[in-house]
């Protein structure tokens, strides 16, 4: 009866042991799934910097889903507007196909991001009239 007890309780040891690295709270969820609310824009051409920030009346939202799709409503000046699309990262690079309500074509971001905590910084490098001119996004995950 010693014997079996003993192969009992190194078996509970082996199974026990076998499943111990692996975390029963691990998240598999994507960083950037969540309820996004902006917080600045910044625009950088070389020699100035222009910042915006929300400001009464002047909002938006972004809703990023587990599945790749997402949502978004911006309002500026009691207008507001509202759209979908899809998202997927590779390292770190996010791509955000953007469809507006009524437009039959839609208009693709490609961003480097990161997630610090509940801040997401973006930044699209752009040509203006000749100038390269660096646009950063932050949102913070409400």
């Amino acid at each position: 009866m010693k014997k079996i007890i003993n192969y009992l309780s190194v078996f509970t040891l082996v199974l026990f042991l076998s499943n111990c690295d692996k975390s029963s709270t691990e998240s598999t969820v994507d960083p950037l799934v969540g309820v996004w609310t902006w917080t600045s824009t910044t625009m950088t051409d070389g020699t100035s910097t222009y910042t915006e920030t929300p400001s009464t009346g002047n909002t938006e939202t972004v809703i990023m889903n587990q599945d790749g799709t997402s949502s978004f409503t911006f309002t500026s000046d009691g207008e507001t507007t509202t759209g979908s699309g899809t998202w997927s990262t590779n390292s770190n690079k996010l791509t955000w196909i953007i469809t507006f309500p009524g437009e039959s074509s839609s208009t693709t971001l490609i961003l480097d991001y990161s997630v610090s905590g509940n801040v997401f910084t973006g930044s699209i490098v752009s040509t203006i009239e000749g100038t390269e001119v660096t646009t950063t996004y932050t949102y913070t995950k409400s």
